[in-house]
């Protein structure tokens, strides 16, 4: 009885922390038993041994630890659960001399012999660990499925057990991830989110936030490979494609695909991770992080609905001073304007121009317009644009001439004009327009395009602009058509018309030049329509 009591206070105070008094009390004890000559089983002295090794190991004394562990395995005469501890303890130290394969024995005889013991949780742990280092991950995957069963029927409590399961899963997680294996980063992951749900009383609540981070990792990494691809075969067609130029939606059916169903996975377990903090209090601002998080997902994913969902619930959430707070209303604005809301999508971006009007706001007059333009309130539009172009925006806007969003205004009101002198059939006769009026239009659509050529001959967006221009330009020699007068205004007229349709012959195959060598589905639609009505033009 007192050997057993002796026993049980080295296990505590081991359990507690306190090894070094563990490693005293216990061997003065052991003296005092044996001056006493006390008659005991040499598997109680082994046993001894194994607390003075575990103690030692804890204190980073292995080599101590491992003196007392091999005369443990003298003494032990029976498979006596103490001995079963000295072998997990000599695979631990294995593991941190990085002699793995040494430890895997040790840890299949614990858990092959010691079965039904809270020795095979731990061991099994190891084991997974130790195969996962050398690469062999099936094994491992087995051995955490394992883990996951045992759990399931382990008795009492198990919270501690079930975090240290999370959290070594969470290693070899991250392991997977910094090596750049998504792929078994997401094994790993998965499982973690299974015994996560399994047990909701686990406070590693990264765990469903970390799953969504390597999915939405895994998509940027399919989308990168896919702009690889691209590049690679313009580069075999003898043409240069910078990567950043290749929108998502000009990469293959595929890719989009497999990006996007990483996507929808990874906005969920955003969202889920977003609930539980929101269930925790004071974790608001972890809350919002995550609820942002999907809401971007869920925009990448092309799932506007959910999208708006989380971005509505965001600003319910946060506060008005949140920095976050204008990018937000900003891409709610464009979801909305994605699904028809154009209503919704104006006020928010008229809300977003009044309240950060020197950074977000700037970038949405020219989406207001389009907006505006959508919902027929055309005076209203150009107003907007107008109002940047000629200066007119509140005193606190930074929107200069040099400025990307000065530029896109110019460009959109030159887009208005050209549009707005193209007459419609339509049954009002108040929307009708005389030549008069379309030729005004067109001339300062040409005035407006000339200007932003002018400003910044090496947009982004030139070849666009040029094609513009040029139709402007054929545009107004139909209007000059077939024009009334005296015979001197109608061959100044005829001239004016020759001169505008040679501009834009210029224009045209200036644009042909353009595209026309590069590898057509390198374009958009939109530029693959403007490629070929430049050349029907």
């Amino acid at each position: 009885d007192q050997a057993w009591a002796i026993d049980r206070q080295a296990a505590l105070r081991i359990e507690q922390g306190d090894f070094q008094p563990a490693i005293d009390a216990l061997m003065l004890d052991m003296r005092r038993l044996e001056h006493r000559d006390a008659d005991l089983p040499s598997d109680t002295w082994g046993g001894f041994s194994v607390r003075l090794a575990d103690a030692s190991w804890r204190l980073a004394r292995l080599d101590d630890a491992i003196h007392h562990l091999d005369e443990a395995e003298r003494l032990f005469r029976n498979n006596s659960e103490s001995r079963g501890l000295g072998l997990l303890i000599r695979a631990r130290i294995d593991v941190e001399r990085t002699e793995r394969e040494e430890a895997l024995p040790r840890l299949d005889t614990v858990i092959e012999e010691y079965p039904g013991t809270s020795l095979v949780l731990p061991a099994r742990l190891l084991r997974t660990e130790v195969l996962s280092s050398l690469g062999r991950h099936e094994e491992a995957m087995a051995d955490y499925l394992a883990i996951r069963e045992l759990l399931a029927s382990a008795p009492g409590r198990i919270a501690d057990v079930v975090d240290e399961v999370l959290r070594s899963l969470g290693d070899r997680r991250d392991t997977m991830v910094a090596m750049g294996d998504l792929d078994q980063a997401l094994e790993y992951a998965s499982v973690a989110e299974r015994i996560f749900t399994d047990f909701p009383g686990s406070m590693r609540d990264d765990v469903l936030d970390r799953v969504a981070a390597i999915h939405e990792q895994a998509a940027d990494e399919i989308m990168a490979r896919g702009r690889a691809e691209v590049v690679a075969a313009a580069a075999a067609a003898g043409d240069e494609t910078d990567p950043a130029g290749i929108l998502e939606s000009m990469l293959p059916a595929s890719v989009r695909a497999a990006a996007q169903s990483h996507l929808e996975q990874a906005a969920d377990g955003y969202m889920r991770h977003a609930r539980r903090m929101l269930s925790q209090p004071g974790r608001e601002a972890a809350f919002l992080s995550s609820l942002w998080a999907s809401a971007e997902a869920y925009e990448r994913a092309g799932r506007p609905d959910e999208a708006i969902d989380a971005m509505e619930t965001y600003l319910g959430g946060g506060d008005t001073d949140d920095p976050r707070r204008p990018e937000v209303i900003f891409r709610l604005a464009r979801q909305l304007e994605a699904i028809g809301r154009l209503g919704d999508a104006a006020a928010r971006y008229r809300q977003v121009i009044e309240e950060d009007p020197r950074t977000i706001g700037t970038r949405a007059h020219s989406p207001l317009a389009r907006t505006l333009l959508a919902l027929g309130r055309v005076s209203e539009a150009e107003d907007v644009l107008l109002a940047v172009v000629e200066g007119r925006q509140a005193g606190d806007t930074v929107l200069t001439p040099d400025a990307a969003d000065y530029h896109r205004a110019l460009v959109d009101l030159g887009r208005l004009h050209y549009e707005q002198s193209i007459p419609r059939a339509s049954a009002d006769p108040t929307e009708a327009i005389d030549d008069a009026t379309a030729l005004d239009r067109v001339r300062k659509a040409i005035e407006r395009f000339d200007a932003a050529l002018v400003r910044d001959p090496g947009a982004d967006d030139a070849r666009e602009i040029r094609y513009w221009l040029a139709d402007s330009h054929r545009r107004l020699a139909e209007l000059l058509a077939d024009r009334g007068g005296t015979p001197g205004e109608r061959r100044t007229f005829e001239l004016s018309r020759i001169a505008h349709l040679e501009t834009a012959l210029a224009g045209y195959v200036e644009v042909i030049d353009a595209w026309g060598e590069r590898d057509e589905a390198l374009l958009d639609r939109r530029r693959r329509a403007m490629l070929r009505n430049a050349m029907v033009n």
